[in-house]
């Protein structure tokens, strides 16, 4: 299944890695001026995990949207309204 997660934070990064691991084509999003996008794009990892070269990371909304059959949003709460809108 190709599943997208927005939010690269520490359960954005944790789902992402274990849907990948579970067999599911993941595509991670971030904003890119997000310092915790930037480190797992430079990185490929962060406190949490390592991903994998499968794990396709996009800071284009669009594409990780447009990509998926099924869209997880792991955000912070105070930050929903804003996001969606």
């Amino acid at each position: 299944m190709k599943i997208s997660v927005i939010g690269c934070g520490r359960w954005g990064s944790f789902l992402a890695w274990y849907l990948d691991k579970s067999g599911h084509e993941v595509t991670n999003y971030g904003r890119a001026s997000s310092e915790k996008y930037i480190e797992l794009s430079s990185n490929r990892a962060n406190s949490v995990v390592s991903y994998p070269p499968s794990i396709r990371l996009t800071s284009d909304l669009s594409e990780a949207v447009n990509r998926s059959e099924i869209i997880i949003i792991s955000i912070s709460a105070q930050n929903l309204r804003r996001f969606l809108s």
